[in-house]
């Protein structure tokens, strides 16, 4: 039970214990500390994977929404620009410029969406992982690949549009 201090007053310790005791207890509380390190390790390892992880889909997410979008073939709403690339030609052509408008305003959306994009992707915290790194590179220039031809596709409906204006002006 417990000992006495040096007053005779109980201290609430045992007694002298046996070295083997002690020792005992010592790689007990070692073992406990060496569990706990380890343990923060691990958490740390998980925390750092389901980062990359979660970095990882925010690429690959961003991008593959604005691909999706500009795809042939990829259902209501899409702007397949191949297809639009002919129809502003056409559009310009015929001097309709109700399409023309149409067309504009559809690449003012997917641009935002571009934008919207590239914020994404720029937020992606690297954290020296080189994997992350390059796989964010590879978005951005993916992304920037749809807006070079957006941009372009966005110059030609301008284009016409101020042209059909100009013509009208003329004749009108």
């Amino acid at each position: 039970p417990g000992g006495r201090g040096s007053a005779g007053l109980k201290t609430g310790l045992p007694a002298a214990q046996p070295a083997a005791h002690r020792s005992r207890v010592e790689e007990a509380v070692r073992v406990k500390a060496a569990a706990t390190l380890l343990q923060r390790v691990m958490l740390g390892w998980q925390i750092r994977k389901l980062r990359l992880v979660n970095n990882l889909r925010t690429l690959r997410d961003n991008v593959a929404k604005v691909e999706k979008a500009t795809r042939p073939g990829s259902g209501p709403g899409a702007l397949d620009l191949d297809t639009m690339e002919t129809s502003v030609a056409a559009a310009a052509e015929r001097g309709d410029t109700k399409k023309l408008e149409a067309h504009r305003k559809a690449l003012l959306g997917l641009g935002e969406a571009i934008t919207q994009g590239m914020l994404a992707v720029d937020g992606v915290q690297t954290s020296g992982d080189e994997r992350l790194r390059t796989r964010r590179k590879d978005a951005i220039r993916r992304l920037q690949a749809v807006e070079a031809r957006e941009e372009a596709l966005k110059k030609r409906v301008n284009a016409a549009l101020k042209e059909l204006s100009t013509n009208d002006g003329r004749n009108g």
